[in-house]
């Protein structure tokens, strides 16, 4: 990674002061005809950024980063006053060109205790991926605070290669108060990054790594042939892979689904299970009430399996509930499992949803 070699960049960024009357504290987040008021890091002859006039997510103009070999990465960054106050993060991304896998779409803000983003005071990254029409993807960071004492801050998008090549545009990027340029789309689905897009984010591994276990995202097909999903294995006693999600709900009928692929083994604990476990305080906090293990209920195309448990009535006591899906091993039991789109939220009588459409 090379967030501290970016990081330099912020020095010679123009401070844009906090206006009374702005809820967009960027200057030129919409890259309608240039990238004016964004720094970038240095570029080299395998990783460079630059404007991009040929699409956009709104109307055509982008940002654009162009990354080729492992270690790459390049970002733009823009310096702000800051407020103490709970702030938003937003902006689109899309992959113009990938050469398959591997190339990571990122993005953060780092706090600085100085009007001048130069002492830095630690970074907060966005949390939350939406995958939307033409191949756009939403990145949000939301209501969060600023590290207590922070004068300025730098917004970073930036992309990075893992194993292999891409280029990509960044549009719409907003950064202020909360709730004064964004409001999230309200959905069914509870869970954060479901589809698994990019990353991980929002989702909190089960296990450890060692040589006969893990839990990583992969850059594969998922179950409706975009690229993203969650890779587990655990092969010996006592070994465990899974994620789970933390969903603060009140009681009321629930739905559930996920779909996972059985890759190598796959039989008793270790071909998966799927589980909402209720608690009666929120965050997911003290003792749990009630577990559900979801059954599964359908064999789907190449080699997809769907978990699913509609119109679930959680306990009345109800604040809470960890949705995971997780696997063990054990001396004869072990495999490698592919899991990928779950939804979880109210229950829907009316017609049967899978929360993706």
């Amino acid at each position: 990674m090379r967030r501290g070699l970016l990081l330099v960049a912020f020095v010679a960024t123009a401070l844009v002061s906090v206006s009374a009357s702005a809820q967009n504290w960027l200057v030129n987040g919409t890259f309608d005809v240039d990238t004016s008021g964004w720094e970038t890091s240095l570029p080299s002859a395998t990783a460079y950024g630059g404007y991009y006039a040929a699409d956009g997510y709104g109307a055509p103009g982008a940002a654009e980063i162009s990354v080729a070999f492992p270690g790459d990465g390049f970002a733009f960054t823009q310096c702000v006053a800051i407020a103490q106050q709970p702030l938003d993060l937003v902006f689109y991304a899309k992959y113009v060109l990938s050469g398959g896998g591997g190339s990571v779409v990122r993005g953060w803000v780092t706090y600085f205790s100085d009007a001048n983003c130069q002492t830095n005071m630690g970074s907060t990254l966005f949390t939350s991926t939406e995958t939307l029409a033409g191949g756009w993807v939403r990145h949000t960071l939301l209501n969060f605070s600023p590290s207590p004492g922070a004068l300025s801050a730098a917004v970073v998008m930036d992309a990075m290669v893992i194993s292999t090549s891409a280029n990509v545009i960044y549009e719409d990027a907003g950064f202020g108060p909360t709730g004064t340029f964004y409001t999230p789309q309200v959905t069914r689905n509870r869970l954060l990054n479901p589809e698994l897009a990019f990353d991980l984010s929002n989702w909190t591994e089960i296990g450890q790594h060692n040589g006969s276990s893990y839990t990583n995202w992969g850059d594969d097909a998922g179950y409706d042939g975009d690229s993203g999903l969650v890779w587990m294995m655990a092969n010996h006693a006592n070994d465990q892979a899974g994620i789970y999600q933390c969903v603060n709900i009140a009681a009321q009928p629930v739905d559930f689904d996920m779909y996972y692929k059985v890759i190598s083994g796959g039989s008793g604990t270790a071909a998966g299970i799927a589980a909402l476990t209720s608690f009666s305080e929120p965050d997911c906090a003290g003792e749990s009430i009630d577990v559900q293990n979801p059954p599964v209920v359908a064999f789907e195309p190449n080699g997809w399996r769907r978990f699913s448990q509609h119109n679930y009535a959680l306990l009345p006591a109800t604040q809470s509930v960890k949705v995971s899906f997780s696997m063990a091993g054990s001396s004869n039991d072990s495999g490698t499992l592919q899991a990928d789109h779950f939804f979880f939220g109210p229950a829907d009588d009316t017609l049967f949803k899978n929360g993706f459409e």
